[in-house]
């Protein structure tokens, strides 16, 4: 673990700072896969997690977005919303109500410095000040799921084939306060 990371809240300073994490960091996952050719979907996962941060700014906001800093650069970030799209359809609606963490990116060369469990302590901890129970968080890429795997457990939904043949998507359903003491 980094002892000089800073956890906060963004600032509208640091917007160019957090669109360029998500532009390295999910180009990064998408070679990593070996979807890298997938430049549509790439580019529009990239505006969907920009679009989530700037609503993080409103005054009414259902979003919580946290970055990771060490010095002035932006290495990680996780929000806390609605559940997106694909919790929704492959769950038919069945956590509408339930917030999704999600957006966890952390720069490739500070990977497995434990910034991601930084950063997931510190929203599990907001969320328990707010007195939310549980949570859901989804995944459809192979390398990541292997990661959430051994931080969530069992997924409570695996759908199969769901980019492709061989190529599912999980999602977990999880309790704050099981995660308490990590």
């Amino acid at each position: 673990m980094m002892a000089n990371i800073v956890i906060e809240k963004p600032k509208r300073s640091d917007i160019e700072k957090i669109k360029y994490l998500f532009k390295e960091t999910i180009t990064t996952a998408f070679i990593k896969e070996g979807i890298g050719h997938l430049t549509e979907d790439i580019t529009n996962d990239i505006n969907e997690k920009i679009h989530k941060l700037m609503r993080s700014f409103q005054d009414d906001s259902d979003v919580i977005f946290l970055i990771a800093k060490i010095d002035d650069v932006v290495v990680g970030t996780i929000s806390y919303g609605p559940p997106n799209n694909d919790i929704r359809k492959i769950t038919n609606n069945e956590l509408n109500n339930m917030g999704e963490i999600g957006s966890i990116y952390v720069l490739p060369e500070f990977q497995g410095k434990g910034i991601a469990s930084k950063l997931i302590k510190e929203m599990l901890s907001i969320l328990d000040k707010k007195q939310v129970t549980a949570f859901c968080l989804d995944c459809g890429l192979k390398n990541a799921q292997q990661i959430w795997l051994k931080k969530f457990g069992k997924p409570y939904i695996i759908r199969e084939d769901y980019w492709g043949k061989n190529c599912h998507h999980m999602i977990w359903l999880c309790n704050v306060s099981d995660f308490k003491g990590d």
